[in-house]
This record gives C-alpha cells, sequence and structure tokens, in this order.
C-alpha cells in the first residue's frame, strides 16, 4: 500500500440496506473481495485490484449491476469493494467502515461526473476526453483516451490524492496535496506553488518539478527529469527508480540519450544557426556564445535573398537559448505561402514537417536576465501541422520570454494585426479531411505584443484614421490547431488570443480549434490613444480572449483582464476557477459580423448564424467556481446580432454552476426581442451574487 493512510479518520458506521440490491450483485462483489484477499499487500490502485480480481476470474469491468442507479465502489484504504447508491454504502463485507475522506473511494462509472467529491475508476466503456479537469483521485482503469488532465483542489482540505492515469499532459494545480502518481503520462508539470508532496511511481517521458518535495519511488520511470533555474525542489530518490537523467538547478537541460552541442559564435546569422539545427548528429544545443543579444536578419547576396532571416525546426530538437536574447528581423522578403491562406507570413521561427516534431525552446536563466528571450520584429513563430493525425508537429517554450513584438512596416490590408504566435491547422476551403494537428505548448513564461511606432502604424482607409499594426499573442488557425496554456502570462494592446470564424459559405474553414488555459495571466484588449492627439482612439476594441468558431475552449484557474474578458460568437467555452475582471464602459458596443466588441461585460456574447459564411453553430458557455466582476456592466451579455432587419442568430446558452460574481448593471442581459427568446437561455444554478455601486 503505497498512498498514505490518514491515521485519524472520523468513522460513520455503515447503514446495510438490506434489500436494496439483487442478490446476485451482492455475490459478485463477494466474489471479488475473496479474490483478492491474498494479494491486499500489493494492491497500489483500483486498477491492480480489478487485475487480481480478474486473474481469479471475476471481471469487474465486465460486469453490470442489476441495480442501475448503484456504483460498483473500491475503498483504497481498507482495500474492498462495495456497492453505493449515492452517499449510501449498501452492500459491504461485514466489518466495513465507510471511508470519512470520499476522496479514497473510488466509484467506477463509463462517465466522468465533475461535482463528485469521490474519486473515479473509469470503466472500459468511457469514451474519453481531450481535457478532464479532476478535483479528486482518478483511476483510468483500461482506458488511454485522455488527451489531457489537470488536478485542481478548489477546497481548503489537503487530501491525499491517487492519479494512475495514462495521458499526455497531467498538470498538477494544487499548492498542498500530496498527489501519488501511477501510470503513464508522457509529460508530467508540477508548479512551484506546490508545498506538499508528490510522489512518482509511473512511468513518464519528461517531468518537471518548480517546486515541493518530489519522491522518485522504485519502479518509477522517466527519460528526462527537470527543475527550472530558480526553482526550490526537495528531492528523494527511492533505490529502483530509472530516473536515467536528473536535472538540477546548475545544470542544462539535458535528455539521457542527448548528444549537447554548445554553440559560442559571436557572429550568429540565420543560415549558421540553422547548419547547427539540421545536424543530426546532435538533438540539444545549447546558445553559451558570449553575445548578449543576437540579431538574426535577412541575408543577400546582391539582389537576391539567400535566407529569409528565420530558423526551422524540422525534426525532434531541444534548443536552449541559456539566457540569452535574440531577436528575428524578416524584414519583407518573399516570407511564407500556406496552402488555403493568401496572406504569407514572415516567420522567426517555423516549426514544419511532414512527420511527427517535438521541438523544445528553452530559456533556462530568465530569471536572471531581464532582456533574456525573443524578440520578434516583423516576423511570428509559426507552427504547422502535418496531414497526418498520428504524426503532429509540437512546439513547446518552456519559460523565457516572448517580447517587444511588433510590425514596423507601414502594411495594410492582410498583412495588418499579425500574432507572435501563430498554429496553423487545416484551413482549405474544400478539403475537409487532410486536417493539419499542430500544437503549440506553453510552460510558463511571457508574451507580450506591442504597438509600433505612430509614423509606422497609423494607416488612412478613406477618411478614416486607425491604428491596424498591432500584434496578438497567439493565434489557433484551422482544424487540427492546438494552444495549451500552462501558468503562462500573455500582455497585449490586442487580442491575447484570437481564433478566425468561418470564411466561405457552406463551409467551416478556419473551425475546431482547441485552446486549453490552465492559471497564468491574460491581460489585454484596450487600443492606446494616438500621439499626435488629432485622432481618436477607437478605444476598447479588443478582448484577452476572441472565439468566433466551432471549436472548444478549456479554462482552469486563469486570471484574465480586459475591457471584457471574452468576447464569443461561436463553440463552446468551459471555464473552471479563474478570476475575471472587466475593466470597459462601452455600451454600445457591438461588432456585427466581423470582429470584435466588448462593452464591459466580463463575457460579451455574439451568437451569429452567418459569420462570414452560412455555418449554424451554436454557443456554449459552462462557467464553475469561477470569480467574476464587471465593473460597469453586466456578467454575461448577448448582443445578438441583426442584418437588414433579418435576424440572423444562432442557439447561445449559458450554464453557470458555482462562483463569486459582481456586477454594475445585472446579472446578465440580452438584446434578443420576445419573439425572439428561444435563442439565447441563461442558465443560473448556483453562485454568490452581489450588485456593486
Amino acid at each position: 500500500m503505497r498512498i498514505r493512510s490518514l491515521a485519524v479518520l472520523s468513522i460513520a458506521a455503515v447503514s446495510f440496506l438490506i434489500g436494496c440490491n439483487n442478490d446476485a450483485d451482492n455475490k459478485f462483489i463477494d466474489q471479488a473481495n475473496k479474490a483478492i484477499e491474498s494479494e491486499k499487500n500489493n494492491i497500489t490502485t483500483p486498477s491492480s485490484a480489478v487485475t487480481y480480481a480478474y486473474e481469479k476470474g471475476v471481471d469487474i469491468n465486465g460486469y453490470t449491476l442489476k441495480k442501475t442507479s448503484n456504483n460498483i465502489a473500491f475503498d483504497i484504504d481498507t482495500k474492498q469493494f462495495t456497492i453505493m447508491n449515492g452517499d449510501n454504502v449498501t452492500y459491504a463485507p461485514k466489518g466495513y467502515k465507510k471511508n470519512s475522506n470520499t476522496y479514497h473511494i473510488f466509484k467506477f462509472s463509463d462517465v466522468y461526473d465533475s461535482r463528485s467529491t469521490y474519486s473515479q475508476y473509469l470503466t472500459r466503456n468511457f469514451a474519453g476526453s481531450d481535457l478532464l479537469v479532476v478535483t479528486t483521485g482518478l483511476d483510468m482503469g483500461e482506458n488511454n483516451n485522455v488527451k489531457n488532465i489537470t488536478y485542481f483542489n478548489s477546497t481548503d482540505t489537503e487530501k491525499d490524492i491517487l492519479l494512475n492515469v495514462s495521458c499526455d499532459y497531467l498538470n498538477i494545480s494544487t499548492t498542498k496535496d500530496n498527489i501519488y502518481h501511477y501510470g503513464s503520462s508522457n509529460n508530467v508539470f508540477i508548479p512551484s506553488t506546490l508545498s506538499g508532496s508528490y510522489h512518482e511511481y509511473g512511468s513518464c517521458c519528461y517531468i518537471q518539478a518548480a517546486g515541493g518535495n518530489v519522491y522518485l519511488e522504485s519502479g518509477s520511470y522517466s527519460d528526462l527529469f527537470e527543475i527550472p533555474n530558480g526553482s526550490s525542489v526537495n528531492i528523494k530518490q527511492s533505490e529502483g527508480s530509472n530516473i536515467l537523467m536528473r536535472v538540477n538547478a546548475d545544470s542544462v537541460r539535458a535528455q539521457s540519450t542527448a548528444k549537447i552541442k554548445e554553440i559560442n559564435d559571436p557572429t550568429l546569422t540565420a543560415n549558421t544557426i540553422q547548419s547547427y539545427l539540421d545536424n543530426t548528429e546532435y538533438n540539444f544545443y545549447r546558445l553559451t556564445t558570449e553575445a548578449r543579444d543576437i540579431v538574426l536578419k535577412e541575408e543577400k547576396s546582391g539582389e537576391t535573398v539567400t535566407k529569409e532571416g528565420y530558423i526551422q525546426f524540422k525534426r525532434d530538437l531541444f534548443f536552449d537559448l541559456n539566457g540569452r536574447s535574440i531577436t528575428f528581423d524578416c524584414g519583407q522578403s518573399k516570407g511564407v505561402q500556406y496552402d488555403g491562406d493568401s496572406t504569407p507570413y514572415y516567420p522567426g521561427i517555423l516549426v514544419k514537417g511532414d512527420s511527427s516534431i517535438n521541438a523544445f525552446l528553452v530559456d533556462t536563466q530568465s530569471s536572471l536576465y531581464p532582456r533574456s528571450g525573443i524578440n520578434l520584429l516583423d516576423c511570428s513563430i509559426i507552427v504547422e501541422g502535418s496531414t497526418d493525425a498520428n504524426k503532429p508537429v509540437n512546439f513547446y517554450m518552456n519559460s523565457g520570454k516572448i517580447h517587444d513584438v511588433k510590425c514596423t512596416s507601414n502594411l495594410t490590408g492582410s498583412y495588418r494585426n499579425r500574432p507572435a504566435v501563430l498554429v496553423m491547422g487545416n484551413v482549405s476551403n474544400t478539403d475537409r479531411e487532410s486536417e493539419r494537428h499542430s500544437a503549440f505548448y506553453m510552460y510558463g513564461g511571457y508574451i507580450k505584443t506591442e504597438w509600433g511606432s505612430k509614423a509606422d502604424t497609423v494607416i488612412k482607409t478613406g477618411d478614416t484614421w486607425r491604428k491596424h499594426i498591432a500584434c496578438k499573442c497567439i493565434q489557433p488557425r484551422g482544424n487540427g490547431a492546438i494552444v495549451n496554456m500552462i501558468y503562462g502570462d500573455l500582455d497585449s494592446f490586442h487580442y491575447c488570443i484570437s481564433c478566425q470564424g468561418t470564411a466561405a459559405p457552406n463551409v467551416d474553414r478556419y473551425g475546431k480549434t482547441v485552446i486549453n488555459i490552465t492559471g497564468g495571466y491574460l491581460t489585454g484588449g484596450k487600443e492606446p490613444a494616438y500621439d499626435d492627439g488629432t485622432h481618436e482612439s477607437t478605444g476598447y476594441n479588443y478582448t484577452p480572449l476572441f472565439f468566433p468558431q466551432a471549436g472548444e475552449v478549456n479554462i482552469t484557474g486563469a486570471t484574465i483582464t480586459g475591457p471584457s474578458c471574452i468576447n464569443a460568437k461561436a463553440g463552446t467555452i468551459n471555464i473552471y476557477g479563474g478570476v475575471f475582471n472587466a475593466i470597459g464602459d462601452n455600451p454600445s458596443a457591438t461588432a456585427g459580423d466581423s470582429g470584435s466588441a466588448a462593452d464591459g461585460s466580463v463575457i460579451f456574447m455574439e451568437s451569429n448564424r452567418y459569420y462570414q459564411g452560412a455555418i449554424d453553430v451554436p454557443l456554449n458557455i459552462n462557467i464553475k467556481y469561477a470569480t467574476m466582476t464587471s465593473k460597469n456592466a453586466y456578467i454575461i451579455k448577448n448582443s445578438g446580432y441583426v442584418k437588414e432587419s433579418k435576424f440572423i442568430l444562432s442557439k447561445a446558452s449559458v450554464t453557470v454552476e458555482d462562483g463569486v460574481f459582481n456586477y454594475k448593471k445585472d446579472k446578465y442581459a440580452s438584446d434578443l426581442t420576445e419573439s425572439y427568446k428561444d435563442y439565447f437561455e441563461c442558465s443560473i444554478n448556483g453562485g454568490t451574487w452581489n450588485q456593486i455601486a
């Protein structure tokens, strides 16, 4: 038994409800407990109990209780199976006492219940999920169909949590709990705020620990274990732990199989860096040149451009800036053209390939060098995916900074408002089968985008002057594009994260992106005033998050501040915890059939069926445990959109489960008339609501 059993428990006697179960169910539980009796000392998880029972001929995963409202349950402390109905134990072995720590009891189910105070064991019929936010223990059983799992403790109680999970990313978002991890999570992230303990029993490709007490237990395995510089972590490694390479605060990041190449060249150019990256002899490069600031410009031979000023990742690779600052100044040469997209973008870093790529960019001394990181001048980081779903192209940014991102050239039309990070999915008008699979992962770190100088950024269109040359922080575009941000910091006058809507009749060209935000900060959305005083600023045009398409956003524990925090037109947005502060005051705001708007409400909705294309995409927003404040308006505002006196709204709904909500005007508002009330539904099932002066 490896999970710690709490010595002091408030024990409640089990109430045996005779007749509530079918006798066959009771006999089955007796058989299951008898089957594992001799193996109790070897049982560490509910899965191991299920396996031992199966080896003795008792198939728990294959058994269906006769009473459908009941659940099989397993107590990890007593190592016994029971039958439960809600909070009641309806059948258990003689002498069993129900555990008062409900998160030590695992209920068996094929559906994950985010409201349960019990831990959960997912049976083989569980359908899977891109993201699970769990607040109790979890055992995934035979399933390996979850991509991302975040553990989040929303209570003041310190818990002992068992996680037996197999996923791509496991994020620990707690300050005090003790986590016991089994299974095979590829990447595990332990935050600096953890004061409890993390116990690794499983198999991981990569573990990053920035705080707490980390125990690498016997039988555990990891290719790469990293402690970011400046972090304080207590490590204890047991005999029999196969952590092949441990990286501490005094060493660079490394792999057990890595050949490390240090680049010490004060005259680095884009071409010379590219020649290093293309050398397949090495898979880890560390920038050690003494030059603090390196500028990579386009290179010419006469009038011919021989290098556009960017570096390209085309295979699995680690590139460590080692606290140095590197600036990409790409100019306006031919750029890069993408299928289905007529806009050329000039990359500083291009991550592209037809096979699986995992490119890592790390900056191990960002806290020591305030200027360290990446400067993007007139260019972007571009991640272009593969058409093969089994060969995704992933780019990871670990800590470090992307800053001073701006466009200095007087560009117009589709060149304006480019993002610092562009994640390209499939944006073809016709090809809906060959999605491009690409992802940008941000773990910590900082992205700040700027406006250019006044001379470069004031553009006249007809009789209207506007400042258009600004940068979004991150933009995922098209099917298969993913953004995962964990404890990062985005700061922009423009959007922090924005998506495209549909752009062709009857074709969802840009939809089905996925954005996952765990912790961290998004601050943005206010256009600054003009410098010369002759033209008025358009004011609060943008929001930290702009989402107008048939994709999905999952927000857990983030802090978002802007004129309005979210402007949504379609898709699904799930909010679990977090702090949202809306500070705008523009009651007449409306964006119509294109662009964003913000009136000062926390969530500003414009559900529009024909947004740039005849696609009917419902808008659904789900909120739980959030703290939201609107300084001058509503928590939720659905403005709708009427064009040429024809109502063209799609269905929109908001569900609020719990949280604290402070509003100036009212809880929510809708501009829809009575005859169109069926187009918007706001369901408030709980929470504390306070009207402020």
